[in-house]
């Protein structure tokens, strides 16, 4: 029987310790989780957030005091994964956590404590895949979950439960891509899916079915790039969607038609960046846009124009690092934002003045992990 079709088992052990490798694919995607919008103040606008390696600490620049007003808190170490976006205690604002592959422990801190409380679970080895913010149980909070590449086992530990209770299901093999923070069958409930470039078929695991159910549809072919949690119709479901570098086109599979229906839509060329599931046009649809780095240009098509319109905005240099699905003034649409390694500062062109005025700030160095992606 195949792998993908195994039913969840449910179990409190501690899984046995095995040494694995993984392989990143060499094309970078920006994929923003929507659940929380990296911030740190509450006040429904993205910080400014960098956490440091070398010496473990978070620096965070708060949106309602204009990127005046910074704290810092020491949390993790090298070679630790920071987790982004993440929601451990449920007061909608981000925590600082950390995933530690040598030991498999997750390390928490918790916005409600003011960043001053924490505790520590393990759940996962070394070679695991960490499945970042990702809400299994529909509780609003981040669990902690791992996919395993050797053996394709989601293993999860749910928020509702205190952490303590654990949920396995196999579902992929290795060389599959899995697909995090998605919702297909619309419960608001992250389902289990995976993405296999050999063939480019999606298999989904539906949460509404207590991932029992699944269903496959081809995709995709190798290179190209999955799209995680998008949304081209508007209907509130992840439809499969990849980008082709080869030649810029998007493929869409809706999620309205049961993905049975497509369209493709040519925006980009090979060594573009595709921002993901990213609203410039205040819609409430993803938007296709790409930024190129040898000239530094965000390129959009618009959902409210049913991809016929474009825009172009110059903004960036090469080697720097464009971020999806940024909110810096507030007005609920997609910022265009970059983050220059070189200099350690941010580069902000606001959507409240159409992108033409901007404004930057300072904050982080070389080797900083930004938290916004």
């Amino acid at each position: 029987m195949s792998s993908d079709l195994l039913t969840p088992r449910f179990s409190s052990s501690i899984f046995h310790k095995l040494l694995l490798t993984t392989s990143v694919a060499a094309v970078s995607v920006l994929a923003v989780n929507v659940v929380a919008d990296n911030d740190f103040d509450h006040d429904g606008k993205t910080d400014m957030v960098v956490w440091r390696p070398s010496d473990g600490v978070w620096y965070v620049q708060t949106s309602s005091s204009v990127w005046t007003y910074s704290f810092s808190r020491q949390w993790g170490l090298v070679n630790d994964v920071p987790i982004k976006n993440a929601d451990f205690d449920g007061d909608d604002i981000n925590d600082m956590a950390v995933w530690r592959p040598s030991d498999g422990v997750w390390y928490v801190r918790t916005s409600a404590s003011n960043w001053n409380d924490s505790f520590s679970v393990q759940w996962g080895q070394a070679g695991d895949i960490t499945l970042g913010n990702s809400d299994f149980d529909g509780d609003g909070r981040s669990d902690m979950g791992v996919w395993r590449p050797a053996n394709g086992i989601w293993y999860i530990k749910t928020s509702s439960s205190g952490w303590n209770t654990n949920v396995s299901v196999a579902h992929g093999m290795a060389g599959d891509t899995p697909i995090t923070q998605s919702d297909f069958d619309g419960d608001g409930i992250d389902d289990m899916v995976v993405w296999r470039p050999s063939d480019g078929n999606w298999l989904v695991r539906t949460s509404s079915s207590g991932w029992a159910s699944a269903f496959t549809r081809q995709w995709g072919l190798i290179g190209d790039v999955p799209l995680m949690n998008s949304d081209f119709d508007g209907d509130g479901k992840a439809d499969i969607a990849v980008w082709r570098p080869s030649n810029g086109t998007w493929y869409i599979r809706t999620s309205s038609s049961n993905w049975n229906d497509s369209f493709s839509v040519q925006w980009g060329l090979y060594g573009d960046t595709p921002i993901v599931n990213t609203d410039f046009d205040g819609d409430g649809i993803d938007d296709m846009a790409v930024w190129r780095p040898s000239n530094g240009t965000w390129y959009v098509k618009t959902s409210s124009s049913d991809w016929q319109d474009s825009f172009s905005r110059q903004w960036g240099q090469v080697n720097d690092v464009p971020l999806a699905n940024t909110d810096f003034d507030g007005d609920s649409k997609a910022d265009m934002a970059v983050w220059r390694p070189g200099n350690g500062t941010w580069y902000i062109k606001t959507s409240s003045s159409s992108w033409n005025n901007s404004f930057s700030r300072q904050w982080g160095v070389v080797g900083d992990v930004l938290i916004n992606n």
